[in-house]
Formats: structure tokens, sequence, C-alpha cells
């Protein structure tokens, strides 16, 4: 019967979407909560590099 293949393809399209979008949503939201729980505590990264010569920030001496 072509109405329930129809069906049935609609509905695993939908749950597909839906678990999609919570998973998106779970990632966003862990992401938010990891971003400021390492903003909390400082500071991570400090440049001590020499301005005046462009090689010492790459590497280059």
């Amino acid at each position: 019967m072509v109405v329930g293949v129809l069906y049935t393809d609609n509905l695993k399209g939908f749950v597909l979407a839906v678990a999609s979008s919570a998973f998106i949503g779970a990632s966003f939201i862990l992401k938010k909560k990891g971003l400021k729980r390492s903003g909390a505590s400082g500071p991570r990264a400090v440049h001590t590099g020499n301005m005046k010569s462009g090689g010492a920030d790459v590497g280059i001496t």
C-alpha cells in the first residue's frame, strides 16, 4: 500500500530531524557551558613574542 509507505517514510524523516535538532542543541549548550567554565578561570594564552621581528612569532629564527 502506497499510503503506508509514505507515512513510514515521513515518520522516519521527522524522527531523524527531531533527533538531529536535539543533538545540535545539546552540543551548543555543552559548548556554551564549557566556554563559560574556562573563561571563569582566567586567560589561558599569553603572547610573549617579540613584535619587532616577525619571524620570532612563527618560529623562524
